[in-house]
């Protein structure tokens, strides 16, 4: 077990990752006092299948012994097995495989070195070796007598063909193999479990042979019967419909049932109470959709009081709890929200002994501030929250073409109305809401033709017309000529002056959009802001009329800053003197801190916000501005100190070596010409004629694994980038918190799971809002009166029905939208009740 007292280096030391099965069990093949603690494997390292040779080899070797139809084979063998095995780079001789084939595979180990491979290990795990007497090796003999017995100038050809068969013929058994080894384990920790939701994946067969996965009683995977507890985690177990939870949870029955901590019952207890579990859920989920329709009746009129249009929603629930009100809509809705209450009730209490959701708390750890702030539609213009939903105003240029696209969604809904079977969305007023580029991109698909299936298909009528009429007025009208009118757009224009505001003050920024498009628009449009603020702001503290002199000067200081006699020595010495106060980093990897950190503050977007240009002491000045606080109160100094500590006591030797590599790869950039970040690599997809700020970076589907993994460390540290911008690729499963607490959510989801989930990228442990006591701020901007406040106001009501509905199914066609968009919101206090309280009682305050 792990001490809790351990320093993190002995942690680390027993840890120890196994990239695949076979390394799995050889790590279980380990001595107690070499054995490791904890082993971390991939969810796909035990489900992808044998490739490793020396194991292929004790296969064979097991295979050729005592059959009289390969005795030809077993001659030719020692003489084909490098080819075969891919096993060239050892430059074993014949003979040599045929002493391995004469030996047992238990003393290969000691053969192997001496034949000069280089083993640190057994090479076949005594797991397997154990049972390969039991595995059915005529699939691999009928393989092997394809073996070319002579090398023949067509020896290659017929090689890869025996080469195939065999590989084929392994994977066939290598499942079954699996499943005999026996190991022995106390705990599984399983993460990302909703993976698992699935019996007939990849993922599911580590626990059971999916042939039998609708009994789901037969356990034959790799996993079955080899630990004595497991304890599965997931982050969004009721984005789930219940019975697929139900799947999940059903994998507890290959724990390890002989063992002494196998619960009472046994395994056909657990089953039993499984099948119970799932019968309570059932009718929590009836009688919370019977509620959910029942609710879905009531208009606003249904909610007045006295006569009037009550505008607080819990007010009004609750007098009709208090029997106040007798509406035949409103009794309904009561009758039908204490049933679904007293089966949530229910269903709670059968599923508290499979389940702890834990939530974390609605608080810092000073107990006083909020852990979020959330600020929607308007509030990005205040930066507070503001009373009631307000979204952004459509104004000036704008007004013409959200007002076409307006009208043409209502033609289109006409057309769904007439043409019931058609499920469509107004794709073209989504785009529209993001950003003009974007609209342009939904109205286009690869053809040349609207992107919007419902636009071009279907029966002719006059609805049709309608649409068609306002679609090509609106194109004609769409500001398209030049950036800024571009960026004019209502929620762009929002988003940049906010993200740039931050900057300015020294904060990071992470910003998601749903379309390329507009990840490109913001880079474009926020590169140029800040260019823009950069001069501006370098004439002023220059006391220079001319931004083109200001911009001169301050690349001139740029160049001279590690040049100038005074400066550079102050600058190294600050700078070893922060890098060299955390123990625990080697000389190497000081000197690369200190490199990176001095090429990162002598760029101009730092100069001119921390150093005071006018200042004549510049010694004196980039002291100064090491000590200048950002918008969260923390230093650069402090920064950089905590970038150190991080990197010494909280990264592994190889963990540390990737950060420092992500921040020497990346550009810092200039700003006058040539020098700025000229961005022309495929994965980035932008013309050599546009140039961008090294400051902001976006990153999308087509952006290159390593290209993403670098931007990811390095946004992780207090250097470039200082804005990201993200389609879904970061939304989930990596870590962006460690200097950043600003998430702008440009583009909004239907789904209330994937906004959490981008949200929860930077609201994390050890997150820079925790470092600070200061609140993560989460935008969710909208432009009011448009698509974009239909779809936050859908947004809005799931995230409150979400708990109550395990697994609803998101409906995302126009009309199916509109209703929620139309629908009475749920009460806070009703969504309470009917949530499910599944935290322990030290969580109940935040639950």
């Amino acid at each position: 077990g792990l001490d809790s007292s351990m320093n993190h280096e002995v942690l680390v030391e027993q840890c120890i990752l196994a990239s695949d099965a076979v390394e799995f069990f050889k790590l279980m093949d380990d001595p107690p006092e070499r054995r490791k603690a904890v082993v971390f494997v991939t969810h796909g390292a035990l489900a992808r299948g044998l490739n490793d040779p020396w194991v292929k080899l004790a296969l064979i070797r097991a295979t050729l012994q005592r059959r009289k139809k390969l005795r030809s084979v077993r001659k030719a063998f020692p003489r084909m097995a490098s080819r075969l095995l891919w096993l060239r780079k050892y430059g074993l001789r014949p003979d040599q495989y045929e002493t391995l084939l004469n030996e047992h595979p238990h003393r290969w180990f000691g053969l192997l070195q001496k034949f000069g491979v280089p083993v640190d290990d057994h090479p076949v795990p005594e797991a397997l070796l154990e049972r390969i007497g039991k595995v059915d090796k005529e699939p691999i003999a009928e393989a092997l007598l394809t073996l070319p017995r002579n090398v023949t100038p067509t020896v290659e050809g017929r090689i890869k063909v025996t080469r195939e068969l065999l590989s084929t013929a392994i994977q066939k058994i290598w499942r079954s193999w699996l499943g005999m080894t026996v190991t022995r384990s106390p705990l599984l920790v399983l993460d990302e479990a909703h993976h698992f939701k699935n019996p007939m994946t990849r993922h599911a067969s580590l626990f059971q042979d999916a042939d039998a996965a609708e009994a789901a009683t037969l356990v034959t995977g790799p996993l079955a019967d080899v630990f004595e507890r497991m304890l599965f985690l997931t982050a969004t177990p009721f984005q789930l419909g219940h019975r697929e939870l139900v799947e999940v949870l059903s994998h507890f029955q290959a724990i390890r049932w002989g063992s002494r901590l196998a619960p009472e019952g046994g395994k056909a207890g657990f089953l039993e109470s499984i099948e119970e579990l799932n019968g309570s859920l059932d009718d929590a989920q009836l009688a919370a959709l019977r509620f959910e329709q029942a609710w879905g009746r009531l208009r606003p009129l249904d909610i007045a009081i006295e006569g009037q249009l009550s505008d607080d929603i819990d007010d009004w629930w609750q007098r009709v709890i208090r029997g106040e009100f007798h509406s035949r809509l409103a009794s309904e809705a009561l009758r039908r929200f204490e049933r679904a209450a007293h089966s949530a009730s229910t269903a709670e209490r059968a599923l508290k002994p499979w389940v702890i959701r834990h939530c974390r708390s609605r608080h810092l750890p000073d107990h006083a501030t909020p852990r979020r702030v959330r600020l929607e539609g308007r509030a990005i213009e205040a930066d507070e929250p503001l009373v009631g939903n307000c979204g952004l105003e459509v104004e000036g240029p704008a007004l013409l073409p959200f007002l076409l696209a307006a009208r043409a969604s209502v033609a289109l809904e006409a057309r769904i109305r007439q043409h019931p079977n058609e499920k469509a969305r107004a794709v073209f007023s989504e785009g529209l809401a993001s950003s003009y580029e974007s609209y342009l991109y939904s109205r286009q698909n690869r053809d040349g033709r609207d992107s919007d299936a419902a636009v071009n298909g279907g029966t002719s009528s006059s609805a049709d017309g309608d649409l068609e009429w306002y679609l090509r007025n609106l194109d004609a009208v769409l500001p398209r000529d030049t950036p800024e009118s571009r960026m004019a757009h209502p929620k762009v224009l929002r988003t940049v002056k906010r993200a740039i505001e931050l900057w300015a003050a020294g904060e990071k920024v992470v910003i998601f959009c749903h379309y390329i498009a507009t990840g490109k628009a913001l880079r474009e449009h926020l590169s140029r802001s800040m260019r823009q603020w950069v001069r501006q702001e370098a004439a002023r503290q220059l006391g220079l009329a001319n931004e083109d002199e200001a911009e001169a000067r301050l690349d001139n200081l740029g160049d001279r800053f590690m040049q100038d006699a005074g400066l550079r020595p102050t600058v190294r010495r600050e700078m070893a003197k922060i890098v060299e106060s955390v123990r625990g980093l080697i000389g190497d990897d000081r000197e690369a801190l200190i490199d990176v950190a001095s090429r990162f503050i002598r760029t101009p977007t730092f100069l001119v916000r921390y150093f005071p240009l006018g200042d004549r002491n510049r010694p004196q000045a980039f002291k100064a501005s090491l000590d200048r606080p950002d918008k969260s109160g923390q230093t650069l100094r402090e920064q950089i100190l905590a970038l150190c500590s991080f990197l010494a006591n909280r990264c592994t030797g190889s963990e540390r070596a990737e950060y420092l590599q992500a921040l020497k790869s990346i550009q810092t950039g200039r700003i006058r010409g040539e020098e700025v970040l000229r961005t022309v690599s495929a994965d980035e997809e932008v013309s050599r004629s546009e140039l961008f700020m090294p400051n902001v970076r976006f990153v999308f589907g087509n952006t290159k694994p390593e290209t993403r993994r670098t931007l990811m460390l390095a946004f992780n540290t207090p250097l470039f980038p200082e804005i990201l911008i993200s389609s879904s690729v970061l939304a989930e499963g990596v870590d962006l918190h460690l200097c950043c607490r600003h998430v702008i959510h440009h583009d909004l989801d239907w789904n209330p799971s994937t906004l959490e989930q981008r949200t929860g990228r930077i609201d994390r442990l050890g997150a820079k809002a925790e470092q600070t006591r200061k609140s993560i701020r989460v935008y969710m901007p909208y432009v009011a009166g448009t698509h974009d406040e239909k779809q936050f106001r859908v947004v809005c009501d799931r995230e409150r029905w979400f708990q109550v509905v395990m697994g609803e199914k998101i409906a995302l066609d126009e009309l199916s939208t509109e209703n929620i968009a139309q629908r009475v919101p749920l009460p806070a206090e009703a969504a309470r009740r009917l949530s499910m309280k599944l935290g322990l009682e030290s969580d109940a305050g935040d639950s």
